[in-house]
């Protein structure tokens, strides 16, 4: 759930302003759980049937309009608003209202921001004098280079979402 990881950065760069104590709840679960298996436990549903329904949640912009958009999972989607609309009402309102401030999508600002720091994160695996090749929110070595980094992908990640005012170093 990387995008949704990144949720509290891009909200902060866009200076949509959250309750603290729900964004703090929100980071808690994005970076030391798992958002599909935590929304997963609050119906009959799998983590696998949950996370398929996430990918276009990120983008939503209308409640009724994303319910009855898919016939497939529309439980499944149902699920996930109950469960933002009742843990995280001002982050929903603040996705569902997203596209009425930007003129860019969520998604656009989420692509940035991850390109961002994966690229900070290549960067200082290449300084390791390693080879890194990413797609997206993947970065892949050969096995005897992994082993030898040094660099703690995830861990580095989460610091740089949770600091955006660093530098970086590249």
């Amino acid at each position: 759930s990387a995008h949704f990881t990144m949720l509290p950065r891009i909200f902060e760069q866009c200076n949509i302003t959250i309750d603290p104590l729900e964004l703090s709840s929100f980071k808690r679960i994005t970076q030391t759980d798992d958002l599909y298996s935590v929304v997963a436990r609050t119906s009959n549903f799998s983590r696998d049937e949950i996370k398929q329904s996430f990918q276009s949640f990120f983008s939503i912009k209308n409640e009724k309009q994303y319910l009855h958009h898919s016939h497939n999972d529309v439980e499944q989607r149902r699920v996930i608003c109950d469960f933002f609309k009742n843990v995280y009402p001002n982050l929903y309102q603040s996705l569902l209202s997203f596209h009425e401030k930007f003129d860019r999508s969520i998604k656009s600002y989420a692509n940035e921001v991850e390109s961002k720091i994966m690229n900070e994160i290549c960067g200082r695996i290449i300084l390791e004098n390693l080879h890194p090749f990413r797609i997206h929110d993947a970065i892949y070595m050969t096995a005897s280079e992994h082993a030898r980094s040094c660099v703690d992908i995830k861990d580095l990640a989460i610091f740089l979402i949770n600091n955006p005012n660093l530098n970086p170093l590249f």
